[in-house]
């Protein structure tokens, strides 16, 4: 018995140091999986070198297929983009956390990653973009920009700031609008990717059987996003319609074991799945008093 309860104490212990983990990181906006994928899987990675070197020994019995800009792209004909939210971002490079909290939500923002600070001006006002940005940057901005168009953010963490901003420009978010963007790139185009076709890419060979996709609390085909279909050129190939490399070394087989489903990221590679990202709860409780709000509003 002390035995269990030691052990349950230690768990308790580790998973209280992983919220610390995750809360310090999201602090200075890093993303906690993708610091374990680069330890795990980046160049100097024991895992990489041993992929290579499975990589290179298959390569020695296959040819291997190049990659092609130019490929054909198959839409999914009933993807939803009816209910896309029309407020749009541009964030600070400094506010990394804040923009990754922002494409969680389906919201469009971009990030300024050049110096050419004229640039995403012009495109501020072409595309009519909130400029979120903090400290001596907001009044650069302000020179530029309306008062209205530019919003100074504090120093908070970026949930706090995510809450703000939906509150202060009153934006409605609803569940299909959830993870409809890329995180890394902010592009709302995805491949969708069956189990067994990842299956393919990965191991050059499907293992399980064929099977249609099940819905879900929100099927892929009414979220907010721009679905294409794979076909045999993406699965040899492994790269997406654009042309980037399908970046596989984040599904591991117990993921590809447990999900359906996958979604690429047609402008990075990036792939990803239901439940590979979460909100916070307060943020999710905010979405979910708003429409509260707004279904009362009309009456239901």
């Amino acid at each position: 018995m002390y035995t269990y309860s030691r052990a349950a104490l230690d768990a308790h212990c580790l998973l209280q140091v992983y919220q610390v983990i995750v809360e310090i990181l999201l602090g200075i906006g890093l993303d906690l999986d993708e610091v374990v994928n680069e330890v795990t899987t980046g160049k100097t990675g024991y895992l990489f070198r041993m992929k290579r070197a499975f990589t290179e020994h298959n390569n020695e019995s296959s040819t291997s297929v190049p990659a092609k800009g130019n490929i054909a792209k198959v839409p999914v004909v009933s993807a939803n983009l009816a209910g896309t939210i029309s407020t749009k971002f541009i964030c600070d490079r400094m506010l990394y956390g804040l923009s990754k909290e922002l494409r969680k939500l389906g919201i469009d923002c971009m990030e300024i990653i050049k110096d050419n600070l004229s640039h995403y001006v012009n495109i501020a006002k072409r595309e009519n973009r909130y400029v979120l940005t903090r400290d001596t940057r907001y009044d650069l901005f302000l020179k530029i920009l309306p008062q209205t168009q530019c919003l100074l953010i504090p120093n908070d963490t970026s949930v706090e700031q995510v809450l703000n901003i939906i509150r202060l420009l009153d934006i409605k978010i609803y569940e299909n609008n959830l993870f409809t963007r890329c995180l890394h790139c902010n592009s709302n185009e995805f491949i969708l990717a069956l189990r067994h076709e990842l299956q393919v890419m990965c191991y050059g060979q499907a293992l399980d059987d064929v099977k249609e996709l099940s819905a879900g609390n929100v099927s892929p085909y009414e979220r907010t996003f721009n679905l294409l279909n794979v076909n045999q050129d993406v699965l040899k190939s492994k790269t997406t319609y654009r042309g980037k490399p399908i970046k596989l070394n984040r599904i591991n087989s117990h993921i590809l074991r447990s999900k359906e489903h996958f979604y690429i990221c047609d402008n990075c590679g990036i792939c990803t799945w239901d439940g590979a990202h979460s909100l916070h709860d307060s943020v999710m409780d905010l979405i979910l008093y708003k429409n509260c709000e707004t279904d009362t509003a009309a009456g239901f």
